[in-house]
């Protein structure tokens, strides 16, 4: 009977140990106590990194300096010399060229056109004035050197409105603000741009 006992006690003992043997071989320790895993990192977020605000240009009387060349054409309002017959419009188209020193000043230039089929010339001087947005006004006096009749009833004081084109001063769009014209045209400045020859092509 004690043999039976032990017998009974024995095949138990060895029933729990194959059990725990078991469980363990399966990945699942006997052990119910849960283990402490690595600590979960916390993302911390990145700083904003301050942009620059850009300063705008700002165009001065200094934006226009050195020669311009100019081209323009449109219309001049030719007061009628005979009593009763009302003014006409003659189409006038011409270049020419103007210097202006950086401070407001025009030091000089010349200008041909045709106006109404009379070739005239002549020089011109005068000032401007440039806002900071780029627009801005000038006011100029030409004096007709001829050689067309009617040349020299077109000397005398011409107001524009002009818009800079680029922050170099480069280009210049300009139209008349006088009542007795209806003038626009372009200046550009004489060296912003040079046409570099080809190389010479070496004969075989």
């Amino acid at each position: 009977m004690r043999i039976k006992i032990l017998s009974i006690a024995t095949l138990a003992l060895l029933l729990a140990i194959g059990t725990a043997a078991w469980a363990h071989d399966r990945g699942h320790p006997p052990s119910s106590t849960p283990t402490a895993g690595p600590p979960i990192a916390t993302l911390t977020p990145t700083p904003a990194v301050p942009t620059a605000t850009p300063t705008p240009f700002a165009f001065s009387d200094a934006s226009l300096s050195g020669t311009y060349s100019t081209r323009f054409s449109g219309f001049l309002l030719i007061p009628s010399t005979t009593e009763g017959n009302p003014p006409s419009l003659s189409p006038v188209a011409g270049f020419g060229s103007l210097t202006a020193d950086g401070k407001g000043n025009i030091t000089g230039g010349t200008e041909t056109f045709n106006a109404g089929g009379s070739v005239c010339t002549g020089t011109i001087t005068g000032t401007y004035s440039v806002n900071p947005d780029g627009t801005g006004a000038s006011t100029f006096t030409f004096t007709s050197t001829g050689p067309g009749s009617n040349c020299s009833s077109l000397s005398g004081t011409n107001d524009d409105d002009f818009e800079i084109r680029g922050m170099g001063g480069n280009g210049v769009d300009f139209f008349s603000t006088d009542a007795d014209s209806v003038i626009s045209g372009t200046a550009s400045q004489r060296g912003a741009y040079r046409i570099v020859p080809p190389p010479p092509v070496t004969p075989w």
